[in-house]
């Protein structure tokens, strides 16, 4: 469909790069001018003398006429989100109990307990970032909310990607041999 306008704007005396640009060489300069662009379904014209087309935009179905034939609407298949129910073993095998606010924590009291089970990330880009662990009404492991902090002052990093989950984060995904897209609902206890 775009080859036989472009064909056609050509046949009027405009020239098409391959950038979709218009050209129309100027009747007082003998220079090319910009005078419009050629989208997927439309020509758009900046120029005002654009005869015989008009000025603004001009559908394919305006500019080919009876020639026109509607492209065939193909749908696109989107992926399938999965509902997976993890378990707490799968958080633990899957993270490792050393990260960089626990190592903060543990110098400012040495004596703190890991009573709410906060885990470290073992590999990738968010290595050994802080896991906070989503637990429902049933007392069941959801996913986990990964955090970055800075071990030497406790602060919490806040970057591009400083924030993610346990049910998203790909080294983990990999590690449990799941592929897809994980859906998940926050209804959770703490």
């Amino acid at each position: 469909m775009k080859n036989k306008v472009i064909s056609l704007l050509t046949s009027c005396g405009y020239k098409v790069n391959n950038a979709g640009i218009i050209f129309k060489q100027s009747g007082k300069t003998n220079r090319k001018e910009k005078a419009g662009i050629l989208n997927e379904y439309s020509v758009y014209f900046y120029a005002q003398n654009v005869a015989p087309f008009k000025h603004g935009t001009n559908t394919f179905k305006e500019i080919l006429g009876s020639e026109y034939t509607a492209p065939k609407y193909t749908p696109v298949a989107k992926t399938k989100k999965v509902e997976h129910k993890f378990s707490f073993s799968e958080y633990i095998s899957t993270t490792k109990q050393r990260n960089h606010f626990t190592t903060y924590l543990k110098k400012q009291a040495p004596n703190l307990s890991n009573v709410y089970d906060i885990r470290g990330v073992k590999t990738g880009y968010l290595k050994d970032a802080t896991l906070y662990p989503y637990i429902n009404y049933n007392n069941e492991f959801i996913t986990a909310k990964i955090v970055q902090y800075n071990s030497l002052t406790g602060k919490r990093i806040k970057g591009t990607y400083s924030l993610n989950n346990f049910h998203s984060y790909k080294p983990i995904k990999k590690e449990l041999g799941l592929t897809k897209e994980i859906h998940k609902k926050y209804s959770c206890f703490f």
